[in-house]
This record gives C-alpha cells, structure tokens and sequence, in this order.
C-alpha cells in the first residue's frame, strides 16, 4: 500500500497493512532525519573506536580503571530502531497506537520514500 499523507500513514499502521511505503514531504523528512542520525552515528562510532583503543592502551597504567570508557563508548555506536521510531514520531502528527504499531514492521529508507514490512 502507498501512502502520502500522516493520515493515511496513520490507517495504514492501525489496519495493519503487510508492506506500507510512505511517500512525500514527510516521508522525505523522516529519510532526511535517519540519514543525518546516521552520520551522526558514524562520527561517533569513529570517535569511540578510537577511545576504545586509548582505554585498551591505558589500562596497564590504570591498574585496568580505563577499561570503564569501553562500556561508555559501547552504547553510542549503534542507532537503534527505537531511535528511528522516535524521528517518525518527531516528523509526523500520528496517534501513540499508530507510532507502537510501528515496532511491528521492518523499516527501510529508499531514496526519499519509507518502506515497512510487517515482520
């Protein structure tokens, strides 16, 4: 099923569609906002490589203490489905229903359209 609008997004969601695609100027600022968290993402995930390699060469010096950083650069690497769940419901006007039913489907980007199939 092709969608344009949130609220055809919205029925979409609630009807439980098995493929929805997600077209126009919402779908392209939802694409927009994954791709600059993803970016984002990125940077991080080089910075934290980069710390993580300091903490492993520290830790001989630290008694093992610098080991701590490891875990704190850990959980900033990935970008979570629960991330892109809430840049969907940061960009479109939906019910909370409609945003949970969310978790219900893979999501996908191609190029300016949103694809989720029912998992």
């Amino acid at each position: 099923m092709i969608v344009r609008t949130e609220k055809e997004f919205e029925k979409a969601l609630e009807n439980k569609e098995p493929k929805i695609i997600y077209e126009g100027p919402e779908a392209e600022k939802i694409v927009a906002k994954i791709q600059a968290a993803e970016k984002k993402r990125s940077r991080t995930k080089k910075w934290g490589i980069g710390l993580g390699i300091l903490c492993i060469a520290a830790a001989p010096f630290t008694g093992g203490g610098s080991l701590l950083g490891l875990g704190a650069t850990a959980g900033a690497i990935a970008l979570s489905e629960g991330v892109i769940i809430a840049i969907i419901g940061a960009v479109v006007s939906i019910s909370v229903a409609a945003i949970n039913a969310i978790k219900e489907y893979k999501l996908e980007q191609e190029r300016n359209r949103l694809i989720l199939t029912r998992k």
